[in-house]
C-alpha cells in the first residue's frame, strides 16, 4: 500500500490501514499488528502480510520509505528492485540450459489436478527458494526466532553459483553459506546480510546472539537433511517427509514411480507407472496396457 510521503506520515498510512481493515468483517478477527506490516493470518499455514508505505521524494520510483515502530524509524525499500535482481540471479543461467531445466520438470509433473502453468516455468533458483522457505515454516513450527523470506531470497541470491538443477542449487548454497559463516566466525567478523539493491539496508541489523544461533542451526540441520537425499529413495523418504512434509513427499515418490516405470522392461511396473499416470486401461482378463479396456481411475494412496 502506497501513498505520497509529502501527504501522510509513515504512522498515519499504518494507522489507516489498520482501521479500514478492523473495520471489515472478513479481515477484524485475522489481523496480527507487526514491527512493520499489518499480517492477515488465514487458515492452515497462509499468511499474507502488507507493508503501509510511502512513495519517496526524488526521481526514483520504486524507492518506498516505510516505519518499524519498535525501533520508531523509517527505512527505505525497493521492492520492485529486489525483484528485478532476483530474477536478474535466477535466469543467469544461458537459454538452452534454462529451457533444458523446463522440459525436465514438465515431464516429471504429476497431472492429479490443473496447476498454474508457472510451476513448471520456474528456474532452479527460484524452486529452490520456494522448498527451502517450505523446510523453514516445518523446522521453526515450534522453534523460536525463525529466519525470515527476504534473507532466505536474498542469500540464496547471493550464493548462487549458476547450478543447473534444484538439487544442486540447495546442495551448493547451504554449503557455501556455512562456510561464509564459519570464515567470519574465525576472522571475528559478524555475518552480515545486506539489501543487495539498497546497500545500507542490513537484514541483520536487529539479529542477537540468539538470531544468528537460530540460523545456523537451521542450515546446518538443512544442509545435512539435504546430504541424505543422495541416498536411494528408499533409504532417504523420512527425510523427504521432514524437509518437506507428508505432501510433498508422496508426489516426489509417485513422480519417481513414473519415471522408472517409463525406462523398465518389467510389465509389473510399467502397469503401475500406467495406474499412477491414470492412463491405465484393463480387460476382461485383468490384462493393463494403454490401449484396451476399461479406463482405471489414477491412483495415488500409498497406505499414509
Amino acid at each position: 500500500m502506497f501513498q505520497s510521503h509529502a501527504y501522510f506520515s509513515e504512522e498515519r498510512i499504518f494507522d489507516e490501514l489498520l482501521r479500514v481493515l478492523k473495520a471489515d468483517s472478513t479481515y477484524e478477527d485475522k489481523l496480527v499488528e507487526k514491527n512493520r506490516c499489518i499480517r492477515i493470518d488465514y487458515e492452515g499455514d497462509f499468511h499474507m502480510d502488507i507493508l503501509p508505505a510511502s512513495l519517496a521524494r526524488g526521481n526514483d520510483e520504486e524507492v518506498i520509505i516505510f516505519q518499524d515502530r519498535k525501533l520508531n524509524s523509517l527505512f527505505k525499500g525497493n521492492p520492485k528492485g529486489f525483484a528485478t535482481w532476483f530474477l536478474g540471479k535466477a535466469n543467469s543461467l544461458t537459454s538452452s540450459v534454462l529451457q533444458r531445466f523446463r522440459n525436465a520438470m514438465i515431464e516429471s509433473k504429476v497431472d492429479t489436478e490443473p496447476l498454474p502453468e508457472d510451476l513448471y516455468t520456474k528456474t532452479p533458483l527460484q524452486r529452490s527458494v520456494q522448498l527451502t522457505k517450505r523446510y523453514r515454516d516445518i523446522y521453526f513450527k515450534n522453534r523460536d526466532y525463525p529466519v525470515s523470506s527476504i534473507v532466505i531470497t536474498t542469500i540464496f541470491g547471493q550464493f548462487y553459483g549458476g547450478e543447473d538443477n534444484i538439487y544442486e542449487t540447495i546442495d551448493k548454497v547451504l554449503e557455501r553459506i556455512k562456510n561464509e559463516y564459519n570464515q567470519s566466525i574465525k576472522s571475528h567478523k559478524v555475518f552480515k546480510i545486506f539489501n543487495p539493491v539498497i546497500p545500507e539496508e542490513e537484514f541483520t541489523d536487529s539479529w542477537t546472539a540468539k538470531h544468528y544461533e537460530s540460523f545456523f542451526n537451521f542450515i546446518t540441520d538443512y544442509y545435512v537433511l539435504w546430504q541424505e537425499l543422495k541416498q536411494s529413495f528408499e533409504r532417504s523418504n523420512p527425510y523427504y517427509k521432514e524437509l518437506f512434509g507428508h505432501h510433498v513427499y508422496r508426489q516426489s515418490l509417485i513422480e519417481k514411480e513414473k519415471a522408472f516405470a517409463n525406462t523398465s522392461d518389467d510389465e509389473i511396473t510399467k502397469a503401475l507407472g500406467l495406474i499412477l499416470t491414470g492412463e491405465a486401461r484393463s480387460d476382461s482378463r485383468g490384462r493393463i496396457d494403454s490401449i484396451i479396456g476399461e479406463k482405471h481411475e489414477e491412483h495415488s494412496n500409498f497406505g499414509g
